[in-house]
């Protein structure tokens, strides 16, 4: 996902693909110290690296049920690498 152009889109016709009571999970770079890091090593190979938070992915999919977990190295002073969303298409909000 990091380095998709349009993750919004890609993920709309992801969830486009699946059933009326499908899931898509997503893993995406959180945006943390972690992140600063991740984006550096990319800088070395020239790709631009995209980044998300909890709020964005929540907010795309606003009409969907989403839940957010952070994953990889989480210290008690930064959040963890990386974001697991899980966006459920069956919770759709009318």
């Amino acid at each position: 996902m990091e380095i998709i152009k349009a993750p919004k889109e890609f993920i709309e016709k992801c969830l486009n693909l699946t059933k009326d009571n499908g899931v898509v999970i997503i893993l995406v770079p959180n945006k943390s110290f972690w992140f600063g890091i991740y984006k550096f090593l990319f800088k070395l190979q020239n790709v631009k690296p995209n980044c998300y938070s909890e709020d964005q992915i929540k907010d795309w999919f606003k009409d969907y049920n989403v839940k957010t977990y952070e994953t990889g190295l989480k210290l008690r002073f930064t959040k963890g690498l990386s974001l697991i969303a899980v966006i459920e298409k069956n919770k759709k909000i009318k």
